[in-house]
């Protein structure tokens, strides 16, 4: 038989209705506003994840450069490793610290090219004090060459140099700025152009 309910029962199972509503409604609302982190999809998709990644490039025995990262997610049918903050040493012909180092938020490494390409304020530091800055570098292994076709920007020395478009030489030191170019020097201003 169905008893009835007593109504002195009533604002108890009304008071535990309220609080179950109340509770759904919190975890439901705390659930949708808990951002996806900005790499989930790709860490979901890739082959193998890693923390605390470290990975030298050598050529005849001679180190080339080494990549340091917080994490990466290897992406098998893409060749293609995607890392986090991205630090990077590069090393002279004779395989010792070249004394270019360069940063970024991300980057990815082909890993059948051994291209690098970084974005998200990326820093390149020299140890004889020049800083290049920048959002968007590639690294090409094969010719040791860093390219840039967006803005950048070196500080050196009483030197502030702007433009668009960049080649660094690993090797030489040779640096170029093609495009859009504007110094300032011991603060005067001086540009050029591109034609």
């Amino acid at each position: 038989m169905i008893k009835k309910i007593q109504s002195r029962h009533w604002p108890a199972i009304l008071l535990v209705a309220v609080i179950l509503i109340l509770a759904v409604v919190v975890v439901l609302n705390f659930q949708a506003r808990t951002p996806a982190p900005e790499n989930a999809d790709e860490e979901v998709v890739a082959d193998l994840s890693l923390g605390q990644f470290e990975y030298t490039e050598t050529r005849k025995g001679q180190k080339q450069w080494t990549i340091v990262a917080d994490s990466a997610g290897y992406h098998k049918d893409q060749a293609r490793t995607r890392i986090a903050n991205p630090r990077v040493i590069f090393f002279n012909e004779e395989g010792e610290s070249g004394n270019i180092f360069l940063s970024a938020r991300h980057g990815e490494v082909n890993t059948e090219t051994r291209e690098l390409e970084v974005w998200d304020d990326v820093r390149v530091e020299s140890a004889s004090g020049y800083t290049l800055t920048g959002e968007r570098l590639f690294y090409d292994d094969a010719r040791r060459l860093i390219t840039s076709e967006d803005p950048v920007r070196i500080l050196f020395d009483g030197f502030d140099v702007a433009g668009r478009g960049l080649r660094l030489n690993v090797d030489n030191r040779v640096l170029e700025i093609p495009q859009e170019v504007e110094a300032h020097i011991d603060g005067r201003l001086m540009g050029r152009q591109a034609e």
